[in-house]
């Protein structure tokens, strides 16, 4: 009987000490939520049909560990997590999926269907904008798989509840965006992957022009992508692939086939777009390093924004390496984010590219003429050029030369073109 007493207590002992053991494993240190270990815990043995596959992330949160260091950023992500804790169910599960991402998989019952997930995540999202997190007023942007029994697998679902987020960021943030299925014309995943094998896409070229002299000054090389008898742009299928060996296949295909085409067409002068992740990839860079200098002198790099760059020290020692081999350096987007301003201040770049959003309203935006006019100040000081994007009409032309830029881009000078209607002209 005693030792039957005893087997018992140990039996208990054990299931304790081994779901403490567990519960380290796969909790995150910083917000006491799931992390993503726990994901492949639960992968095989998680019924899909039963759960809703949702994505949260904290809009614009880099600029806040920028502004106010990552003390602040890392109480905002524990009293996030805590929010989402206090406001969904115990049978919910919620994982820290990235940096500033939660994942959340939603129980569906009778009394939750799809329509009572979105007036909850609705609620959510309201609640977000009307609460102090660290005395900070935040917002949030959400991605939502509702049709989570057409998935393959969970890495599936999450990857659709993944895309429909980042609609939800670049239709400006602050909302809910629901992951549809995608329509004939548009590219799956495994479309993609095979497009990129099989080298299905071309470039198209729109020039770089002086505003007075409308000579050209360079052309940007933009990718496309060949489908279905269809020319499509790349913008949001890269999305898909962003951080993925496919991707930095992809770049590295993008730059190997730009340099081709200047090896075969000695007069011409192109820029090609760069992520800060291509900047941080190794064979990116020993590509890059390797070009021939008779080619790096027409051949200059686009660096574009994102704000899920990390690694700056890498990131500011390749872009040095690549001035210091003759590359010149454009910052695109300039004025859409915050990364920008760390290339100005710890690169020496040679192109400051204003943002289209910017551009196309300075003949109406006096904020906006005055910004144009402050960065062509500062920019003449620094020996650089600026060019101004989205250009659609003479009247920005002649605000533009009033602020003292001297190039532009736009479809009021031309529209992105194949190389041989290049050559012809």
């Amino acid at each position: 009987m005693l030792f039957t007493f005893v087997l018992i207590i140990i039996s208990i002992f054990m299931v304790i000490r081994m779901f403490f053991i567990k519960r380290k494993i796969f909790e995150d240190s910083l917000t006491k939520v799931y992390n993503r270990k726990y994901l492949a815990e639960i992968e095989n043995s998680i019924d899909l049909k039963d759960y809703i596959v949702a994505i949260v992330d904290i809009d614009f949160f880099k600029h806040i560990n920028d502004t106010y260091g990552h003390k602040v950023g890392d109480e905002i992500l524990r009293q996030f997590a805590q929010f989402l804790k206090e406001n969904l169910r115990q049978e919910d599960i919620i994982i820290r999926y990235g940096g500033e991402e939660f994942l959340l998989l939603l129980k569906k019952d009778r009394n939750f269907s799809n329509k009572k997930v979105l007036v909850v995540l609705e609620r959510l999202i309201k609640a977000i904008r009307s609460i102090d997190f660290n005395n900070l007023k935040i917002t949030a942007s959400f991605g939502v798989n509702l049709d989570t029994d057409k998935a393959r697998n969970l890495g599936d679902a999450i990857k659709k509840a993944d895309l429909a987020l980042y609609k939800a960021k670049r239709e400006g943030r602050n909302r809910i965006e629901i992951y549809t299925e995608k329509k004939d014309e548009e590219i799956s995943l495994s479309e993609l992957k095979d497009i990129i094998e099989k080298d299905q896409f071309i470039f198209f070229f729109q020039p770089i022009v002086n505003l007075k002299t409308k000579e050209v000054l360079y052309y940007e090389s933009l990718l496309r992508f060949k489908f279905k008898n269809s020319i499509i742009p790349p913008f949001k299928y890269l999305e898909m692939i962003k951080g993925t060996f496919l991707y930095s296949k992809l770049s590295r295909k993008i730059i190997e086939k730009n340099i081709e085409i200047l090896e075969k067409n000695s007069k011409l002068n192109i820029s090609i777009n760069m992520s800060p992740f291509d900047l941080i990839n190794d064979a990116t860079i020993s590509i890059l390093l390797k070009t021939n200098k008779s080619i790096v002198k027409r051949l200059k790099l686009e660096v574009i924004e994102t704000e899920d760059i990390r690694d700056y020290e890498s990131l500011k020692m390749n872009l040095l390496k690549l001035v210091s081999y003759g590359y010149e350096i454009a910052l695109d987007d300039f004025g859409k984010g915050y990364i920008n301003f760390f290339y100005l201040t710890e690169v020496p770049a040679d192109y400051i590219k204003i943002d289209g959003s910017v551009i196309k309203s300075i003949h109406k935006n006096e904020k906006h003429y005055a910004l144009c006019k402050n960065i062509a100040n500062f920019a003449k000081e620094m020996n650089m050029k600026v060019v101004a994007e989205f250009v659609e009409n003479e009247e920005i032309v002649q605000k533009l030369l009033e602020v003292g830029i001297e190039y532009g881009q736009g479809y009021y000078f031309d529209k992105p073109k194949p190389l041989i209607e290049i050559i012809k002209e």
